[in-house]
C-alpha cells in the first residue's frame, strides 16, 4: 500500500481551503483538521507496525517539489519509470487532478505548490503543548518515507 504523507502545515492550508474556503489559521479550523490529520497518520503508523513491509510511505512535499522523486517509488515497486508517469491521467485521458484551484484547459498536469508556500506562514505555536508531539510525529514519518 502506497501512503502519501503530508506535513500538517501544508495539509492545513489545502484542507482549510476546500472545507472552509479559507486560508486563515483559526483555532476552530485547526482543531477539526488536526484531528483528521493526527488520526490518519497514526492509523497508518499502527497498521505499518502490525503489517511490516506492506506499506510504502512517500513524502507529499518531496513529490510536489520534485516529481521525479517518484522514481524511488517506481523502483521500490519494480516498475519502469517514464516521463509519461508524470502526467495525471484516468484511462489514458489527461485530467487536471484533485485541486481547489480554478482549472484551466492549458494546465493539464500542473502541480500546485501554493500549500507548500503557505506552509511557511503556519505558526506552530497554535499547537500549544502538543507542538513537541507534532514535531516528534513529523520526524517519525520522515524516517518511514522512502
Amino acid at each position: 500500500i502506497v501512503v502519501p504523507i503530508r506535513n500538517f502545515e501544508s495539509f492545513y492550508f489545502s484542507y482549510s481551503k476546500s472545507r472552509f474556503n479559507s486560508l486563515e489559521v483559526k483555532k476552530i479550523y485547526f482543531k477539526d483538521l488536526w484531528e483528521h490529520w493526527y488520526h490518519k497518520v497514526n492509523d497508518y503508523y499502527a497498521l505499518n507496525k502490525k503489517y511490516p513491509g506492506k506499506f510504502i510511505f512517500v513524502k507529499y512535499e518531496k513529490i510536489v517539489k520534485n516529481p521525479k522523486y517518484l522514481k524511488k517509488l517506481y523502483k521500490k515497486l519494480n516498475f519502469t519509470f517514464t516521463k509519461k508517469n508524470l502526467i495525471p491521467t484516468i484511462n489514458d485521458q489527461k485530467v487536471f487532478g484533485n485541486t481547489s484551484h480554478e482549472t484551466n484547459k492549458r494546465k493539464y498536469g500542473r502541480i500546485y505548490k501554493s500549500s507548500l508556500e503557505n506552509e511557511k506562514m503556519f505558526n506552530l505555536d497554535i499547537f500549544g503543548k502538543e507542538k513537541n508531539d507534532y514535531l516528534k510525529i513529523k520526524k517519525q514519518m520522515e524516517k518511514l518515507c522512502i
